[in-house]
């Protein structure tokens, strides 16, 4: 008999930690909202992944380019669309009726059906940038390295600009891979006392790291003559008298 009861005590001892131990787990993963329901304390999966968010849309009139229809998916997505060289094009194309409306879907497969099965997207979910390269292709291929910084000087087409040429002894300028070509840019003018004043709608991506040496100068010069051939080839200018270092495109009056 008391062996018995000894069985039952344990047994119910062991089943009021079990309970406990559920309670203690239950409530730091969920928050009791009302006496029958439960509240999961984890955030939803399109916030963790921005781009897995779906969407449905109909685009209105004035989105007429695949280009602007990228930055209409984006909108409030959180992410943004840089360019990179060889895309510009596409960015013209006109919007085909058939994707005149889109949905519902994720924002990623919105953005990759617009562009089409000939781009491979990338994502960089640290920056929250999204660019696009030929399927196929070796992501370094899109930037190639950039050429010596000795063998061009920076250009300008505006009459206005005061070019100046530093007296500091030669610097090293890195490119890096993580950051786009202004923020790039953004922190080289920082490192001279000079601001960047960014005057075109496109940005690039930059998927091969580069250093140069020279003045800030030099190194601007040789980085922008690698976009001497792209579809909107891109100039700098600098005004000394208020440190402003301008970048437009080169066909800007």
């Amino acid at each position: 008999m008391n062996s018995c009861k000894y069985k039952i005590l344990c047994g119910t001892s062991c089943a009021l930690v079990a309970w406990f131990f559920l309670q203690s787990t239950v409530a730091s993963e969920f928050e009791r909202v009302n006496r029958y329901s439960l509240h999961e304390l984890t955030a939803e999966s399109n916030q963790v992944d921005l781009l897995s968010t779906v969407i449905e849309t109909r685009f209105p009139p004035f989105v007429e380019t695949v280009g602007t229809a990228i930055d209409y998916v984006l909108h409030r997505s959180g992410y943004r669309h840089v360019t990179t060289e060889n895309f510009e094009s596409t960015l013209e194309l006109p919007l085909p009726e058939s994707h005149r409306s889109i949905g519902p879907v994720d924002v990623r497969t919105a953005v990759r059906t617009i562009v089409g099965q000939t781009w491979k997207l990338y994502e960089d979910a640290g920056k929250r940038i999204l660019w696009f390269q030929k399927a196929g292709l070796d992501s370094e291929q899109v930037i190639q390295p950039p050429v010596d910084a000795s063998e061009t000087k920076v250009q300008s087409n505006s009459k206005d600009s005061n070019i100046f040429e530093s007296d500091v002894a030669p610097t090293s300028w890195h490119l890096q891979s993580s950051l786009t070509l202004r923020e790039n840019l953004e922190n080289w003018a920082q490192l001279s006392d000079w601001s960047l004043d960014w005057r075109s709608r496109h940005d690039y991506a930059i998927t091969h790291p580069s250093t140069f040496s020279g003045t800030l100068v030099d190194a601007v010069g040789s980085l922008l003559m690698h976009y001497r051939n792209a579809p909107v080839p891109l100039v700098g200018k600098f005004f000394s008298g208020n440190s402003v270092l301008v970048i437009e495109p080169s066909n800007s009056p």
